[in-house]
C-alpha cells in the first residue's frame, strides 16, 4: 500500500456491525487495485501492487474510512484568507505552494473547504495539459466529472507535463529499510471519531455556511409512505450514522448525517421509504406514533394512522400480516 494511505476499518460500512455492500472506493480506483477480502469473519481492504498512488479512493469514501497523510497535511498547512496553489507531481511551477501526487485525490468537499478557507483569495489547481489522458484518469467515463467539480470551486491552470505519470513511493522498500528511512505517518484519528459519519458531506456544508459563494451540496432525503409504514422502526435500527432515529415513538431524519447508503430502503419490509433530495439542513419528522397494546396478541407496538382490525381494535403489524396470510390461504382453498 502506498505510504500515505490508510484504512480505518471502524469507519467503513463493509465490516460488522453493519455490514453494507459499499464499493465506492473500489469503483473509484482507475487501476482496479483495491480488493475486499474476508478471513475468519474479519473484513479487510487490501491495496494490491497495482496501486499507483492517485488516492482517488480517499475522496470517494463518504465516511473517510480511507485517510491520507498528504491530504491531511494540505489542510493543516493552509493559511486562511491567502491564495493557495496546488500542483500535480507532473507539474513544475515556482508558484505551486503544495504538491499532491494526483489532484484527483481531492473531491468536491475538499475543494469547497479549501476555497472557503482561502476566500476572498482563490485556490488554483495546476495540472498537466494531458491530465484527461493520464494513467490516473477514469477510463470508463466519457465526461470528466472531477474537472467539473474542481471548476465549481477553484481555478485550473494547465501546463506542459515534466514527464509521464509516476507511481507513488511504496510504504517501505528494502532499500528504505536498510537506510533507516521511516514511512510518513498517517493522520491521527481521535478515539471518539472512529464511527461511520457523513464527514465529507458535513465538511462541504460547513464550507458553504462559512463563506458566501461556496456552492452548497445537494442533501439526501427520505420520503415516508404513511399508509405502508408499520412503525416497527427497522429503518432506524439499521442506519449506520443515526440519520434516522426513532425516539419516543417519533421517527426523525437528519439529512446532513445521511450517507445515502439506502440501507434503510432495502431493510424496510413494507417498502415504505423512498429516496429523494433536499435543499435544507433541518431535521424532518417523518412519523408520529402512539404506543398501544395489540388486541390480538397483547404485545406493545407503535400505532400510527389508526391502523385497526375489522372489529375496530388496534392490531400490531405481525398480527395484521398473519391475518392477511390466513385470508389469502382461505381464498386459495375456497375461492
Amino acid at each position: 500500500m502506498v505510504a500515505s494511505l490508510g484504512w480505518v476499518s471502524s469507519r467503513c460500512l463493509q465490516p460488522n456491525p453493519h455490514p453494507l455492500s459499499c464499493y465506492l472506493c473500489i469503483d473509484a480506483c482507475p487501476a482496479n487495485a483495491l480488493v475486499i477480502t474476508e478471513e475468519d469473519s474479519e473484513v479487510k481492504l487490501i491495496a494490491t501492487n497495482a496501486c499507483h498512488g492517485c488516492l482517488q479512493c480517499v475522496s470517494a469514501c463518504p465516511t473517510e474510512a480511507l485517510v491520507s497523510h498528504d491530504i491531511d497535511q494540505l489542510f493543516n498547512d493552509q493559511e486562511a484568507d491567502i491564495s493557495l496553489h496546488v500542483g500535480c507531481h507532473r507539474v513544475a511551477n515556482r508558484h505551486v505552494d503544495k504538491t499532491l501526487h494526483c489532484l484527483r485525490a481531492l473531491g468536491a468537499d475538499s475543494f469547497a473547504a479549501l476555497s472557503a478557507n482561502a476566500s476572498p483569495q482563490a485556490v488554483v489547481l495546476h495540472i498537466p495539459d494531458d491530465c484527461s489522458a493520464c494513467e490516473a484518469s477514469p477510463t470508463n467515463s466519457a465526461k470528466d466529472t472531477w474537472r467539473e467539480s474542481a471548476q465549481a470551486f477553484c481555478s485550473i491552470t494547465e501546463a506542459l507535463p515534466t514527464g509521464h505519470y509516476q507511481r507513488a513511493r511504496q510504504a517501505l522498500s528494502r532499500r528504505d529499510l536498510l537506510r533507516g528511512r521511516s514511512t510518513p505517518p498517517l493522520p491521527h484519528i481521535p478515539e471518539d471519531d472512529t464511527e461511520p459519519k457523513a464527514r465529507r458531506l458535513q465538511r462541504h456544508l460547513d464550507a458553504a455556511n462559512k463563506r458566501v459563494g461556496v456552492v452548497a451540496p445537494t442533501l439526501p432525503g427520505i420520503k415516508l409512505n404513511h399508509d405502508a409504514c408499520d412503525a416497527h422502526s427497522v429503518c432506524a435500527r439499521v442506519c449506520p450514522t443515526d440519520a434516522l432515529t426513532a425516539i419516543d415513538n417519533v421517527l426523525s431524519f437528519t439529512p446532513q448525517a445521511c450517507l445515502n447508503c439506502q440501507h434503510c430502503l432495502s431493510a424496510c419490509p413494507e417498502n415504505a421509504l423512498e429516496s429523494t433530495t433536499l435543499i435544507h439542513e433541518q431535521s424532518i419528522t417523518l412519523r408520529h406514533g402512539v404506543q398501544t397494546i395489540c388486541a390480538a396478541c397483547g404485545r406493545s407496538f407503535q400505532m400510527h394512522n389508526n391502523k385497526r382490525n375489522e372489529d375496530g381494535m388496534p392490531t400490531c403489524p405481525a398480527c395484521r400480516r398473519e391475518n392477511a396470510l390466513m385470508q389469502e390461504s382461505f381464498e386459495d382453498l375456497f375461492g
